[in-house]
């Protein structure tokens, strides 16, 4: 079984954090 890789962002509803979860969301982390 693969362990699919988690990030946790605070902040992501505007601005940077916003990006941030964009940006790690397109390369697979949930």
């Amino acid at each position: 079984m693969r362990v699919k890789p988690i990030a946790l962002v605070t902040a992501a509803n505007k601005g940077i954090g916003l990006q941030i979860a964009r940006d790690l969301a397109t390369h697979g982390l949930t």
